[in-house]
């Protein structure tokens, strides 16, 4: 008789549980579904290319305590504006700021734990000719790192910084 046959299941196994992790992993770094958080539709809307935009500002996470419109045409304020600093603002929906308003994130992504204030701003109106709505929260990292990157068109998210 022979002793106990060894085999290499063991190995087989990790190696299927790191690929599902893997796949896991990216599977939450794709947009799926829209959310609550950001939309964008290919609706026609009623104003013209550029930027139309309104920002309510919610320190509590509940009660508008600033609001301001800002239009941009071409990259430039234009009339009706009363942002606080519509050039920066508009530069920002000239670069990275469609990216950032538009973007779905998947519902099952990835964030640090941490806590960055009651903070919400709303962005709603329309951009190069679609409607959008994105709120912007510090309940999470993900959404710090958003709030940061929008500074430019609803400012800084708390006096500590953040």
């Amino acid at each position: 008789m022979t002793g106990p046959r060894k085999t290499r299941r063991p190995a087989a196994v990790l190696a299927a549980a790191w690929f599902a992790a893997a796949c896991l992993a990216l599977a939450a770094c794709v947009p799926t579904t829209p959310s609550e958080e950001s939309t964008m539709t290919d609706e026609p809307a009623t104003s013209a290319p550029g930027a139309d935009l309104r920002v309510s500002l919610r320190p509590d996470g509940e009660t508008v305590d600033a609001e301001y419109r800002l239009v941009c045409v071409d990259g430039v304020p234009a009339d009706g504006t009363d942002h606080p600093n519509p050039e920066a603002a508009c530069a920002f929906l000239s670069g990275t700021g469609q990216r950032v308003l538009t973007a779905v994130p998947a519902k099952n992504r990835m964030c640090t734990q941490q806590y960055g204030g009651p903070q919400v701003a709303v962005v709603e109106g329309t951009l190069d000719g679609r409607r959008v709505l994105k709120t912007f929260s510090l309940r999470d990292g993900c959404q710090i790192s958003e709030w940061r990157a929008s500074e430019a068109l609803i400012g800084p998210g708390s006096a500590g910084g953040v």
